[in-house]
Parts: C-alpha cells; sequence; structure tokens
C-alpha cells in the first residue's frame, strides 16, 4: 500500500498523487503512516506516526517539507488538524485531547475531551465552533472553544469506522473507512453525498477541503 495524499474533486476523480512515504528520523527504514491533512490556503499541514513516535509537517503543495515537528511528547496519534487564526488545533486520538498550537511549534494549551467523546479522529472548524469526529460514538460533536458540548449529529447509520472531517464552509465531510466513501452532510446532518474511493484507497484519516476539490491523506493509497 501506497502513503500518499490525494487531491480529488468533489466527484471522486483522482486529480493529484503527493508521495508521503517518509522514513522515521530515529529509526532509520521504519516508514511512518499518514494520519491527518489539512489545506490552509498555501500550504498543507500533514501528520504520521508509528507505534513510539509522531510527527506534525508543514508541506507545500508538492509534498516537499517545510518544516517538521516532533509530536511525540504531546500525542503519539493525531488524527485531526485544522487552522483557526493563529493557531493550529489537533485531534489526538491517543490521549482524547484537543491541542492548542503556534505555528512556530509551541504548544498553547491541551484540552481533554473524554467528558463527552472518545477518540477523536478528525477535526474541523465551521466558522464559529469546532466539530470532531467521534469514531467511538459514531458521531459528530459540535463544541465551542472552552469544550462544551453543543450539539450531536448521528452517523451510526452511513459507516461504523468514521475518520477525517472537513468543512467547505457550507457542508461537513467525513471519511468512512468501512465503506471507503466520503460522505458529505448539511448542518442539519442530512446526507448530501456519498463519493466511493475504493478504486483508489483502502483507508483514510485525513480530509481537508480547498474551496473547490478535496485533499485525502492515506496509508492504504493503491495508485
Amino acid at each position: 500500500m501506497a502513503r500518499r495524499i490525494y487531491k480529488i474533486s468533489r466527484d471522486g476523480k483522482l486529480l493529484k498523487s503527493i508521495n508521503v512515504e517518509f522514513e522515521s528520523p530515529i529509526n532509520p527504514g521504519e516508514m511512518l503512516d499518514p494520519r491527518s491533512v489539512f489545506y490552509d490556503g498555501q500550504h498543507l499541514w500533514f501528520t504520521n506516526d508509528r507505534p513510539t513516535e509522531s510527527y506534525l509537517y508543514r508541506l507545500s503543495l508538492d509534498g516537499a517539507v517545510i518544516k517538521r515537528f516532533a509530536m511525540s511528547a504531546v500525542d503519539l496519534q493525531i488524527e485531526g488538524i485544522v487552522v483557526v487564526g493563529r493557531y493550529l488545533y489537533l485531534a489526538g486520538n491517543g490521549l482524547d485531547n484537543i491541542i492548542q498550537m503556534d505555528f512556530d511549534g509551541n504548544i498553547i494549551k491541551t484540552i481533554s475531551v473524554l467528558g463527552f467523546t472518545d477518540q477523536p479522529a478528525g477535526i474541523a472548524f465551521d466558522g464559529k465552533n469546532l466539530l470532531l469526529t467521534d469514531s467511538f460514538g459514531l458521531s459528530i460533536r459540535v463544541i465551542d472553544f472552552l469544550v462544551n458540548s453543543l450539539k450531536q449529529i448521528d452517523i451510526s447509520t452511513l459507516d461504523d469506522s468514521p475518520g477525517g472531517l472537513a468543512f467547505d464552509g457550507k457542508n461537513v465531510s467525513f471519511f468512512g473507512n468501512f465503506n471507503k466513501k466520503i460522505f458529505t452532510l448539511s448542518g442539519a446532518g442530512v446526507q448530501i453525498s456519498g463519493i466511493d474511493l475504493s478504486s483508489i484507497l483502502t483507508t483514510s484519516s485525513g480530509v481537508s477541503h480547498d474551496g473547490k476539490d478535496t485533499y485525502i491523506a492515506t496509508a492504504g493509497g493503491v495508485i
């Protein structure tokens, strides 16, 4: 299986394949598996890991490494990234935290989400609040920046293994690892579409929109 970031059209056509076959800097020969991706208007933010180490990168749109941050001491499995203003917000799946970080790698704070969700597998911003994929509770949670749960959208009928999450300014999308589809929902949680990506990947964690197309990070690419 190939480690890739794919850029796809909204109807599922493959537009670009970015190689992210990154080797561990401390365990040569060991490869790091992609977890999440976010397009910030100029660059791609990207995370990968293996059982004992994790990293966050700022990449060019062709996949060249601009900067790398060691994240192992923060969380060994970061499965979601979103930029809000001057900060990154990361979904820490390993320790069930939201991590606020500046662009230089300084951790501002970590916030536990164990009170209402377990195993956050994606994070997005709807212009006002944060959205989290609750992979254990099979839902999307809407929370404010004080981590109060405002709304819960049930996605259990769509997929048993929800992952990456993105907001396009109007609708929310998430990747369903069981069905290998990107599902797009209205703000009320009504399904608008489900695009089958099983021809190009077997699993995914990260999803991001660029205003027109979608980036998706996978450790199970077939192209």
